[in-house]
């Protein structure tokens, strides 16, 4: 359980830099905290947005990532 809560203070934390970039780069960010197993609901609570934002923003750093 400390493992999940520091790694939970750690997305908290990439969150509030990536504020700083740009909504392509939450998407990739999103994209692998969803590989490493957190859900829709956990992910979007860290970026303080709805899973339906996370889902889009997943899905459109994908949809880039094919493009490449």
């Amino acid at each position: 359980l400390y493992q999940k809560q520091m790694t939970a203070v750690k997305i908290v934390i990439i969150t509030n830099c990536i504020r700083i970039g740009t909504q392509k780069a939450e998407g990739h960010l999103m994209k692998e905290f969803l590989q490493e197993g957190y859900t829709f609901d956990a992910i979007a609570d860290a970026f303080g947005c709805y899973p339906s934002t996370v889902r889009r923003r997943i899905k459109k750093a994908e949809e880039e990532t094919k493009r490449k």
